[in-house]
């Protein structure tokens, strides 16, 4: 009995010097998270700069520019966003048959022959009604937790949210 009382000692003591240590690698982490940069860019006026071949709203909504300054925001997985720079967009042009030109009517084309997959798919990822709330990127975090094998958002669980969706991935037409 006293082998069994010092075996239940030892695992109490063990787990509090884990939990202890889970902790102090928690309060870590929010600090490192804490100087991320995204409470920075939080708030901060955004005005798109105006001409040919620039950024601007689109119907339907003509919604605000998603995250523009998500540029100041610290990478989750990388050292740095140059790690996986894409390669440059294709110049913009007005001329028909220009590379840009081709890129769009492809687009157009797909647009009138959607299957209802598609159609999903383009709406679970547009799921941002107000142009402000940044859905896509609750998306983005709803499927890290799948990957992690949980659906769930570890923080609030509104993120992955949206009218359209009911936060398991799923897209309701309405």
């Amino acid at each position: 009995m006293a082998v069994h009382t010092h075996l239940v000692a030892e695992v109490g003591a063990g787990a509090e010097r884990g939990a202890q240590h889970g902790r102090a690698v928690g309060r870590t982490v929010a600090a490192w998270l804490s100087t991320d940069g995204y409470t920075t860019s939080r708030g901060l006026a955004h005005t798109p700069p105006i001409g040919e071949g620039l950024w601007r709203a689109t119907p339907p909504n003509f919604g605000a520019a998603l995250e523009p300054h998500w540029w100041m925001v610290r990478p989750m997985a990388l050292r740095d966003g140059a790690e996986c720079s894409p390669v440059p967009p294709v110049a913009y042009s007005t001329v028909e048959g220009s590379g840009f030109h081709q890129q769009a009517m492809a687009v157009h084309a797909t647009s009138l022959t959607l299957t209802d997959q598609q159609r999903d798919t383009a709406l679970y990822w547009r799921d941002n009604p107000d142009g402000v709330t940044g859905l896509p990127s609750g998306h983005w975090m709803q499927d890290r937790g799948r990957v992690r094998g949980t659906s769930r958002p570890r923080r609030g669980g509104r993120a992955a949210r949206g009218r359209r969706g009911d936060g398991r991935g799923r897209v309701h037409r309405g």
